[in-house]
C-alpha cells in the first residue's frame, strides 16, 4: 500500500517509461505494417502501435547489399562482384565490423572495386574519390583559380549501342585536347588556343550515362580551373571544337546551344558536394521522388528506387538494376550491356600533372574500395562464423543479411552479433561470443615483429 510520502516520491521520480521494441521487417511480417522502404519497425510497449523508422544510413546499406545480390546473376555467375564483400580478403582470417563517425561497414573481405557494376563499392570509392576533388577545389582557391563545372554532350538515338556511343565521345574528347584550337601557346602572328588564353590549370573530368526514350545517353562533366573567367565566349569557342570533334567521329554533332555548358564556381561546388553522396537514393526508393530527375551521385549514383518511371524518362544504371531486381528483364539486359561497356575506363581521370600539383597520389578504384580510412576495427568476426554466414547470405537463408549484421553490431554490440551469427554456424551464443572475443583481442594486439 503506498503511503502519501511513497506517492509525492513517486511523482518527483516517475519511472521511465520503456524504451519502444525495435524489429526488423523481416521479423516483423506479423504486424502487417513494414513497408518496403523502411527496414525497421519501432513497436509502442503500451499501445503496440507499429511505426516506419525515418529513412537512415541502415537503409542506404541494405538497398546496396540487395541491389549487390541482383547484380551477380546478371552478370554471371563468374563476375567478381558475387564475392565481393563475401569472401574473405586474401591471406585474412577474419571479417571485421569497422567504425567511422558513427557508421559502422564491414572489412577484412575481398573487393571488386568496380564502380560501374557494384553499389557498395561504388559508394566506398566515391565518397574518398570526393575529398580527393575538395582538395582540388582548396588548392585551386589558394592559387587564385578560377573553378568552371564544364558539360559536354551530343546527340544520341534508340538504335545506338552504349559501348558505341562512350566510344565517339572519348574520343572526341581525345580530340579537343590534341587540336590546335586548344593546345597551341599563341604568339606574336598567332592566336593562343583555349588552355593558354583562359589558362587551363587542369581539369577533373567524370563520365556519366543515363538511360531513356533515345537510347543511351553518355556525357562528361568536368571541373575546369582557370586563370581566367569563363563566359559565353569560351563557352561558343569550346561549342565549335566540340561539334568538329564529334563530327570527326563520324556522328552529328549536337546543337551549338546544347552541346557545351559552362557554369561557373558555385555550380561547381554544388557539384562535388554531390560527389560520393547516396542521399537521393531513399527519396526514389521510396516514391518521394517518382516521375523527377534524380541529381547524381557520382561514382555510379548508388541505387535509386522500385518506382517505375515512365518511359522516356532517364534513368541511371543504378536505377536499371533496382528495377531489374523487381523483375525487369529489360532492365536487367540494359544493365548488363552497359557494365560490358564501360568495363575498363576510368569514371574519374585529372589532367596530367594535376594531381602531383594537388598533392593526390594515385590509388586505384580497388586499392581504395578495400582501404579502411579513418575507420577503427569494434569486432572481429572468425572465418568459423564468418564463412557459414556469408554462405546463407549467398543462398538468401535464414534472414541472413549483412545489413542486419551492423545494425546489430552498432545496437546491440559483441552479444547481440554473437547471438545472430550462433546459429549460422551451429554453435551456441556462447562459444560465438568467446570466438569473437578471441579473434577481436589477437587483431588489437601490436604487432611485435614489426
Amino acid at each position: 500500500m503506498n503511503s502519501p510520502g511513497n506517492q509525492r516520491a513517486l511523482k518527483a521520480h516517475p519511472a521511465k517509461p520503456e524504451p519502444p521494441l525495435v524489429l526488423h521487417t523481416e521479423f516483423a511480417a506479423a504486424f502487417g505494417s513494414a513497408e518496403r522502404g523502411s527496414a525497421f519497425l519501432e513497436i509502442d510497449r503500451e499501445t503496440g502501435e507499429a511505426r516506419n523508422l525515418p529513412p537512415s544510413e541502415v537503409d542506404l546499406r541494405r538497398e546496396r547489399y540487395r541491389l549487390q545480390r541482383t547484380a551477380g546473376p546478371i552478370l554471371g555467375l563468374r563476375h567478381r562482384i558475387n564475392y565481393c564483400h563475401m569472401a574473405l580478403g586474401h591471406q585474412r582470417e577474419n571479417a571485421e565490423v569497422r567504425e567511422s563517425s558513427g557508421r559502422y561497414s564491414l572489412g577484412g573481405l575481398a573487393v571488386c572495386g568496380n564502380v560501374w557494376a557494384c553499389p557498395v563499392c561504388s559508394s566506398r570509392v566515391a565518397e574518398r574519390r570526393a575529398d580527393e576533388i575538395r582538395q582540388a577545389m582548396t588548392w585551386a582557391k589558394r592559387q587564385g583559380l578560377y573553378p568552371h563545372l564544364v558539360t559536354l554532350t551530343t546527340r544520341h538515338n534508340a538504335m545506338q549501342s552504349a559501348a558505341e556511343l562512350v566510344g565517339a565521345i572519348s574520343e572526341a574528347w581525345r580530340y579537343v585536347t590534341s587540336h590546335r584550337r586548344y593546345k597551341r601557346p599563341g604568339g606574336p602572328r598567332s592566336k593562343p588556343g583555349l588552355r593558354s588564353f583562359y589558362g587551363i590549370e587542369g581539369y577533373i573530368k567524370a563520365l556519366e550515362v543515363t538511360h531513356g526514350g533515345h537510347g543511351w545517353h553518355p556525357h562528361f562533366h568536368l571541373v575546369m580551373f582557370t586563370r581566367k573567367k569563363m563566359g559565353e565566349s569560351a563557352r561558343s569557342e569550346l561549342s565549335a571544337l566540340w561539334r568538329d570533334a564529334i563530327q570527326a567521329q563520324g556522328y552529328e554533332p549536337p546543337s551549338d546551344s546544347h552541346g557545351v555548358d559552362i557554369q561557373d564556381g558555385s555550380k561547381a561546388g554544388e557539384y562535388i558536394n554531390k560527389y560520393g553522396d547516396d542521399g537521393e537514393l531513399l527519396k526514389r526508393r521510396q516514391g518521394e521522388k517518382a516521375g523527377q530527375a534524380v541529381t547524381w551521385d557520382a561514382a555510379d549514383e548508388l541505387t535509386k528506387a522500385n518506382i517505375k518511371r515512365g518511359r522516356g524518362q532517364n534513368r541511371k544504371p543504378f536505377q536499371l538494376l533496382q528495377d531489374a531486381a523487381d523483375g525487369c528483364e529489360e532492365s536487367a539486359r540494359l544493365y548488363r550491356e552497359y557494365v560490358a561497356a564501360f568495363k575498363g575506363r576510368s569514371q574519374l581521370q585529372w589532367s596530367p600533372g594535376l594531381k602531383a600539383a594537388v598533392g593526390v597520389d594515385e590509388v586505384s578504384d580497388e586499392e581504395m574500395a578495400e582501404q579502411a580510412g579513418d575507420a577503427v576495427m569494434v569486432l572481429a568476426i572468425p572465418r568459423r562464423l564468418w564463412q557459414p554466414f556469408a554462405s546463407a547470405v549467398r543462398r538468401k537463408r535464414g534472414g541472413a543479411s549483412r545489413a542486419s549484421l551492423l545494425q546489430l553490431a552498432e545496437r546491440g554490440g559483441l552479444d547481440a552479433v554473437a547471438r545472430y551469427l550462433a546459429g549460422f554456424a551451429g554453435v551456441s551464443p556462447g562459444e560465438a561470443r568467446q570466438l569473437i572475443k578471441r579473434a577481436t583481442d589477437a587483431e588489437q594486439l601490436p604487432d611485435l615483429a614489426a
